[in-house]
């Protein structure tokens, strides 16, 4: 069996128009490597399935995810099936540059490195995805003795012993950098190229903004193995958020048929207990949901592929 050097694997979501140029520039810059590429498709609903197949290349496999899971899962998936002594992953949105893959595997061949991401120089992207990033970076460097300055780049090269032990689920795909760094992963940044988006729709919305910062916050507080804490955030903001609901119904029924006026006082404590409580209880949930998923995942009881082809060149 071939001895395969390097796994490039690449997720995507109705990326359809992207997909020949993508595949047509990795296979040139990769010549000389032995390499596989790896396309999840992540319930795509447009020709991106079809586009792929088209290609008919044996040095790629398709991986079929049953319906839409997230970039995390379809990079999960695809970072289970590689074969490389070295793993890239990249966006499919040609956003990334494929030239910029050489310089990655030379880095890592010839120094000690775990993983290396890139920094997007000059980042063409709207406000929508660069705020909230530039809000997670310094959230991770305030938190955290990770110096790196874009988390989010999608463009990284990990050996596989270390891709294949990271747990990441949810939107946790845009740290895998700082899951790397708390399993004490040796880390290092370079620049590299960042293209406009030319064809498809990006995925990213300021719903995913709210779900990436609940991630952050997970990931943080696992790291200070708070999980106990979590789960009494839950119940004390369970209490705080009855006993504020609780002054609430009073003031509002049984204030008035006691012949009592409103005490302000009263009614600012019902208010603040019931709106802390609600934010602590549902930090807890949203920590116990996201590890209830992740287990579910790990354990068999989702599951993702429905199919794993590898293409060929003629009949």
């Amino acid at each position: 069996m071939e001895n395969i050097q390097l796994s490039v694997v690449i997720p995507v979501h109705n990326e359809m128009d992207n997909i020949r140029p993508l595949t047509n520039s990795l296979l040139e810059v990769l010549q000389g490597f032995s390499f596989q590429l790896i396309y999840v498709d992540d319930g795509s609903t447009d020709a991106t399935n079809q586009n792929i197949r088209a290609v008919q290349n044996s040095k790629i496999i398709l991986v079929e995810l049953s319906k839409r899971f997230g970039q995390s899962t379809a990079l999960a998936r695809g970072i289970e099936i590689a074969q490389g002594k070295y793993i890239v992953t990249m966006d499919g949105d040609m956003q990334n540059d494929p030239k910029d893959i050489p310089k990655l595997i030379e880095l890592i061949q010839t120094n000690q490195w775990d993983l290396i991401t890139g920094i997007r120089m000059r980042r063409k992207d709207n406000f929508l995805k660069t705020i909230p990033s530039l809000v997670a970076n310094a959230i991770v460097r305030f938190s955290s003795r990770l110096r790196v300055k874009d988390l989010g780049c999608g463009l990284k090269i990990f050996t596989a012993e270390l891709a294949k032990s990271l747990p990441f689920y949810g939107e946790q795909h845009r740290y895998i950098t700082l899951i790397a760094h708390l399993q004490g992963a040796r880390i290092h940044e370079i620049p590299v190229l960042h293209h406009r988006r030319f064809s498809g729709i990006s995925k990213y919305g300021l719903n995913r903004t709210l779900r990436v910062v609940g991630d952050l916050i997970i990931i943080l507080l696992q790291r200070k193995n708070l999980k106990l804490l979590l789960s009494a955030m839950c119940s004390i903001g369970g209490l705080l958020f009855a006993f504020g609901f609780t002054v609430g119904l009073y003031l509002v029924f049984l204030s008035p048929m006691n012949g009592k006026s409103w005490e302000m006082h009263w009614f600012w404590i019902g208010t603040l207990n019931a709106f802390f409580g609600l934010q602590l209880f549902g930090l807890g949930l949203l920590y116990r949901f996201r590890e209830k998923s992740y287990k579910d995942s790990i354990h068999g009881k989702v599951v993702h592929v429905k199919t794993v082809t590898t293409l060929y060149v003629g009949s």
